[in-house]
């Protein structure tokens, strides 16, 4: 028969009293580091760490639950370092588990101390956890506060909601002919999302700069935009870093004519509209938690193309293919 005793040689076995903090044995020394720390931390748990020496001839699990039964304890735990680990030795008597959990120092540095105590605090709460989820009264002892406060569930945290609605700013260079300048546009808009990949966008194109013509019958400016709306495919989760998305639906494009006429010719001003399909994707990186750069390309096809004439003479035309990059800034909102 085993024979342990708390510190003080001879002294008979301490016994729980009503009221009285569970206890948990410690095999060791409270000199040692490293027991000394898993005290603290059982101690702040609310158990009451009690030292007991180690009995040489008899090897773990064997001598742990005599330890615990010689003081009425809760479980023992005996650590043994051996060559690159550490072995976690742990006797619950809330449960009747026997549990052996081995350190390694070739997965997160067994030198830290913090990693062992760390270890051997989920250890107990894992044993105690049967309470939970096995059948009562298979252990020796009654789980105390605690214990029950060690193993409680805890609510999980309500998950954060992504934002859903993004507005968009950026300047916009736009293509609609070969035989004529690009132009600069400013494009506006926004997209809500309904779930990780489908949602709507709407967005405008607004002239920043008109582009002038210039002929012998007189000069012209024309201030082109464009009103779009449409479905958006968007392949990465909210909170990505890059999101890269693409989206389609229906336009309608315009430009105005205004015009400075040579003498004997007349001023025809003018707004024609057009319908266009669009297609438009890109990509935008997090610069920041509710900020992103973002850079996209336009496709539409302007159905008629405006053509702009002078004196009855073919000067230019502005479509049917209708091109347009931009680089500028999402603003997550909502």
């Amino acid at each position: 028969m085993l024979a342990w005793s708390v510190a003080g040689a001879g002294s008979p076995p301490a016994r729980a009293t009503e009221g009285a903090l569970p206890r948990v044995v410690l095999i060791g020394e409270p000199q040692d580091e490293l027991l000394s720390r898993v005290a603290a931390e059982l101690t702040a748990l609310g158990f009451e760490p009690v030292f007991l020496p180690r009995a040489p001839d008899v090897a773990p699990p064997e001598g742990l639950a005599e330890a615990a039964r010689s003081v009425d304890a809760a479980a023992a735990v005996q650590l043994l370092p051996t060559a690159g680990a550490v072995r976690i030795w742990l006797v619950d008597r809330v449960t009747g588990k026997t549990v052996l959990r081995e350190v390694s120092s070739e997965a997160e540095g067994v030198e830290d101390p913090s990693l062992v105590v760390l270890r051997t605090v989920e250890l107990l709460r894992a044993s105690f956890l049967e309470i939970r989820i096995g059948s009562p009264g298979q252990g020796e002892v009654q789980a105390g506060p605690p214990v029950e406060s060690l193993v409680a569930l805890q609510p999980a945290a309500p998950e954060e909601e992504p934002p859903r609605l993004t507005l968009e700013l950026a300047p916009a260079v736009a293509v609609g002919s070969f035989e004529v300048a690009p132009t600069l546009t400013v494009q506006i808009g926004g997209h809500l999302r309904f779930c990780e990949l489908l949602g709507v966008e709407l967005f405008a194109l607004a002239p920043a700069l008109p582009l002038h013509l210039a002929a012998a019958e007189g000069e012209a400016d024309l201030h082109m935009g464009l009103l779009a709306a449409g479905v958006r495919l968007t392949f990465a989760a909210p909170e990505d870093r890059w999101v890269p998305f693409a989206g389609g639906g229906a336009a309608v494009t315009f430009v105005d004519v205004r015009s400075d006429p040579q003498p004997g010719f007349v001023e025809r001003p003018a707004l024609v509209a057009a319908g266009a399909p669009y297609l438009r994707g890109g990509v935008a990186v997090a610069v920041a938690h509710l900020l992103r750069v973002r850079f996209d390309v336009l496709l539409a096809w302007a159905m008629p193309a405006t053509t702009v004439r002078f004196g009855g003479r073919d000067v230019a035309t502005w479509g049917p293919l209708i091109v347009t990059a931009g680089l500028g800034l999402e603003v997550l909102l909502w």
